[in-house]
């Protein structure tokens, strides 16, 4: 395979996902509008396992998998675009649900069809209809199956990820694998646009309550089949498989003491870059995202004019602009950068894995915020915390209790998510560690080369009931402080 038939090949499956995933999403979108309030945290629920299950999971279940299907190159990719797919669209349904308002109103829309307007304002009208969720829907999913690196190498795709990171390992040189990295990171650019102004956004403007439609019926049969597909390819077979795996492995694995460290080394740099990434986000998106003071357009809360409110987009776009295109750029570039004289001293150190994890936990962690902030009432918070101030004993114990619950919690699953994507991060130590430092991700990912093995599902099994063991241990703790007082 050679170079401009790995990027052909990786624009073709980007633009599949990008075109079906939009219609998808958009159709599981409209179909949770519909659903009733005590069914939709069940669908969502199941609708976002598939983006929570790793690479690891499903290149432990399908490596084998993919290699009988050398003979039948059109199957393997069939196949690994399902399962991109399946990962990617319940992320693409949040972008829809979380959307600003439209600029134009379905009461515009409805008089337009009355009016029989011609085709090419139809067209317009559609097009500034959808600008603010299907535009960023589509871009995310180009995004995001265009630099899909760790699945592919697996499963052999043909991508250029794959084409990049085999020569890589092979033996290219960094500088070369960098100057092949340039096209991709360059055809990148002009989706990032959409997801830009999705997110720039400001804050009052927003609205999950977009207009509910009448039900119907093709649509729910549409969602209900494509959910039910993708748990079944992304969750339930890969499941049955490792656990089939694990239970022939666990005495295999108990005779490695190095397991341990592993799972430590692991678990430190997840902590340590997600300690970097998620206050850096927090603070920013807390400071350019202000909403407006009543009756001074273009002031922010501080008295501050647009020029500020611009500055402060600007730079967190800046800050989240590396690991935009990938992790698989993001490894190249900063493998080159700690080459350089004045960083050689580095090179050798746990420094270039964790900036370059931070780095890559940053847009992931903006996102995830930005939809928390559109989803959680401001209102309430405030007005908790104004009645935090009294000095009152028992009214100060219920204030913390209330704060736990309404925004603890909350705090504490983002922490736990933005360590999860962190802890099970694959392709930047593979890039990026240092001799000496294994994270089980890198231990497990450079073994699934090799074939699925019961010791490495026994492994696998392991590490991912660390990190709910540890959030375990957390919520118990606070229980045990909250009956102390």
């Amino acid at each position: 395979m050679t170079y401009d038939a790995a990027i052909t090949g990786s624009l073709l499956k980007s633009l599949t996902v990008c075109v079906a995933g939009t219609g998808l999403a958009s159709a599981l979108a409209q179909t949770l509008r519909n659903l009733p309030n005590r069914w939709r945290t069940t669908a969502f629920v199941l609708l976002l396992a598939p983006a929570f299950t790793p690479s690891l999971v499903t290149g432990y279940c399908y490596r084998d998998t993919a290699l009988s299907l050398l003979p039948h190159p059109w199957l393997r990719e069939l196949l690994y675009t399902a399962i991109i797919a399946g990962q990617l669209i319940p992320i693409a349904v949040l972008l829809i649900w979380f959307a600003p308002p439209s600029a134009v109103t379905e009461s515009a829309r409805h008089a337009a069809r009355l009016d029989r307007l011609p085709w090419r304002m139809r067209v317009q009208l559609w097009m500034r209809f959808h600008a603010n969720s299907l535009l960023p829907t589509a871009a995310f999913l180009f995004i995001a199956s265009f630099q899909e690196a760790d699945l592919a190498a697996l499963l052999q795709a043909n991508t250029w990820t794959e084409w990049a990171f085999t020569r890589h390992v092979g033996g290219l040189a960094v500088g070369e694998s960098l100057r092949m990295a340039l096209l991709p990171a360059l055809l990148q650019l002009p989706w990032l646009l959409p997801l830009w102004l999705w997110f720039s956004e400001p804050l009052d403007r927003t609205t999950t309550s977009n207009t509910v439609r009448r039900p119907s019926v093709f649509l729910n049969i549409l969602s209900a089949t494509w959910m039910l597909i993708a748990l079944l390819i992304v969750c339930v077979i890969p499941s049955i498989q490792l656990w089939i795996g694990a239970r022939q492995g666990w005495p295999a694995l108990l005779a490695q003491p190095a397991t341990w460290r592993e799972l430590g080394d692991a678990a430190l740099i997840a902590i340590t870059a997600g300690a970097l990434a998620l206050p850096t986000a927090a603070m920013l998106m807390h400071y350019s995202q202000r909403p407006p003071r009543p009756g001074t357009p273009g002031r922010g809360a501080g008295g501050e004019g647009r020029n500020g409110h611009s500055i402060r987009l600007a730079f967190l776009a800046l800050l989240a602009l590396p690991g935009l295109p990938g992790t698989l750029i993001l490894g190249f570039t900063l493998l080159a950068f700690f080459q350089t004289p004045p960083l050689l001293w580095a090179y050798d150190t746990p420094v270039p894995l964790i900036v370059g994890q931070a780095l890559a936990l940053f847009p992931r962690t903006v996102l995830l915020l930005c939809c928390i902030q559109r989803w959680s009432s401001g209102t309430a918070s405030h007005v908790l915390q104004l009645s935090g101030g009294s000095p009152d004993a028992a009214q100060q114990r219920w204030y913390r209790g209330v704060m736990w619950r309404v925004q603890g919690q909350t705090w504490l699953a983002i922490g736990c998510v933005v360590f999860y994507w962190g802890y099970l991060e694959v392709m930047l130590p593979s890039l990026l560690a240092m001799p000496g430092v294994l994270p089980v991700g890198l231990v497990l990912y450079n073994s699934l080369h090799y074939g699925r093995i019961s010791a490495l599902g026994a492994k696998l099994v392991l590490a991912l009931l660390c990190p709910g063991a540890m959030v375990l241990g957390l919520l118990l703790m606070r229980r045990g402080k909250i009956g102390t007082r």
